[in-house]
């Protein structure tokens, strides 16, 4: 597991109170490390500002889950519901209204809420990122065209919005 996923793990996890609040910050950082970027408030301003931290009180409510993101100039909203013994994500673009969704089973996805790794937590950590990433997050990765003219493959793009990915914004700091 990259640096990156651990080091936003221990950003939030003072945070996590329940099993679902750690799929949902594992799903939140695989998310920002393809370059979205999660709108939370700044309390100074109240002005919207993206940042790869989550916002405060992001897991006020434990069964339904909502935050706002943005990608390039397209924002989105992923929501998470609790149902039974299982989560929900959704991932609704704003624009376009194209949704994708995953399910997981809470108990056989997160091992315990008390361990000093999200591999210890999410031992399938492996499967869980494939799945989000096959049926949540890859349906967005458009073929777009490059400065040419030309189309680019989502490879491509990848590789070039590489860059933005932690770039450090100067609001981006951890909710205190």
């Amino acid at each position: 597991m990259s640096a990156y996923y651990e080091q936003s793990f221990d950003i939030a996890k003072p945070q996590i109170k329940v099993e679902t609040d750690i799929i949902v910050v594992y799903t939140h950082v695989m998310l920002t490390d393809v370059g979205f970027r999660c709108l939370v408030t700044n309390s100074e301003q109240g002005e919207k500002k993206p940042s790869t931290f989550l916002p405060k009180n992001w897991n006020e409510n434990s069964d339904k889950y909502s935050l706002r993101y943005i990608l390039g100039d397209e924002a989105f909203v992923m929501i998470g519901t609790v149902v039974d013994e299982n989560i929900i994500l959704n991932l609704l673009s704003e624009e376009t209204l194209q949704c994708t969704a995953i399910a997981f089973s809470i108990k056989e996805t997160v091992k315990s809420i008390d361990g000093a790794t999200l591999v210890e937590l999410v031992p399938n950590y492996k499967q869980v990122s494939s799945r989000l990433d096959e049926l949540l997050i890859a349906p967005f990765r458009k073929v777009s065209l490059n400065d040419s003219g030309s189309s680019t493959s989502s490879g491509e793009r990848e590789r070039r919005i590489g860059a933005y990915r932690n770039p450090g914004f100067e609001s981006d700091s951890p909710p205190k």
